[in-house]
Parts: structure tokens; sequence; C-alpha cells
């Protein structure tokens, strides 16, 4: 199970990871191609559903912070799909399915956020933070989704890195509280020697 474990948390790193490299690079190059941006990200949406399906059977008692990974992960397969099966008619709807994934994702941060401090788990407010501003940022992409493309594109890239951020965070948690579990039920014995 640690292998596994230790195995998902590194793809999940990977994924973060490569997010925000394509948040920043639509911050820094806002006039890069919409198309290939639409082809990273279904690449990326692919990956993470696939990583969350198969997170969401696989987990045992961990599984407890990863309840909503099944409906997570089907939302960002079907997303990635449908960008890579048609990513000329998706460019309208990209913003506003951004919008939705990371106003979903940053709900679940709040509530991941309350039950972190139900556990007395450290830096728990961090996470309602970071939930905050991605509903913030959200509402803002679903307001006006279509105001200026270079404007969109900067951000969309902003939703990417705090989604990324979020992410990252949220592996560093759970592995400090996988270290503290660990380390709360290890059981000590002493070997006692029985003379025949």
């Amino acid at each position: 199970m640690k292998e596994f474990y230790k195995h998902m948390r590194i793809c999940s790193i990977i994924v973060s990871l490569c997010t925000l490299i394509l948040g920043i690079i639509m911050i820094i190059k806002p006039d890069v191609s919409a198309l290939l941006i639409c082809y990273i990200l279904a690449f990326l949406m692919l990956v993470s559903g696939i990583y969350e399906i198969i997170r969401y059977f696989k987990l045992g008692v961990m599984g407890l912070f990863f309840r909503f990974d099944l409906g997570l992960g089907l939302c960002n397969l079907l997303i990635g799909l449908l960008l890579l099966i048609h990513p000329h008619g998706v460019l309208i709807f990209l913003p506003i399915a951004i919008a939705l994934s990371m106003l979903i994702e940053s709900v679940f941060d709040i509530q991941l956020a309350v039950e972190m401090k139900d556990y007395q788990m450290r830096d728990w407010w961090l996470s309602l933070v970071l939930g905050l501003i991605g509903i913030i940022v959200a509402i803002l992409l679903l307001m006006n989704p279509m105001e200026g493309s270079i404007a969109l594109i900067i951000l969309l890239g902003i939703s990417l890195m705090i989604h990324s951020i979020q992410s990252l965070y949220f592996i560093f948690c759970i592995s400090r509280f996988v270290k503290d579990y660990d380390a709360d039920h290890i059981i000590e014995a002493k070997w006692k020697t029985i003379d025949k």
C-alpha cells in the first residue's frame, strides 16, 4: 500500500507541476495559440481524470480525503475527451469548462478544510483560503468569460496556477497526515528470552 501511495503521490505532483507550468506560460505569453493550449489542457485533464478514478478505487483509509475523486475524475475525463475530440468548437466553452471545474474543486477544498480542522490537522486554514480564492477566480471567469482573448488567456493561466497550487498543497497535507498516522501506529515490542 505504501508503494502504491508513493507512486500515486509522484504522479499527482507531476500533473500539478505540468498544470502550474502551463498556467505560467499562459500568463507570460498570452498570445500563444489557443488550440495548442486546448490540446495540452485536454491531455492534462485526461491524465488527471484517470489518476483520480484509479486513486478512488485503490486507496484504503486515505480514501476519506479522496471520496469525491470518482465524480471529479469522471468530469475531468469527459472535459479532456471533449477538448481532444472537438478542440475548435470547445474553445468557445473552454473558459466556462475550466471555471466550472475549478468552482467544484474549490468547494470540495473548503469542505476538506473543515474536515482537516475536525481532525486537528495543521494549516487547515490555508486550504480554506485557497478554496475561497479559487471560487472568486471561477466566478470571474463565469461572469464574463469572453472579455478579450488576451485577458481571457491570462485569467485562465491564473486559474490553472491556483488549481495546481491547491493540488500541491493538498498532496503536502496528505503526505504529512500519512507520516503522522504511521508514527502514531507504531507498536513497540520488547523481546524476552525464555530459558528452558
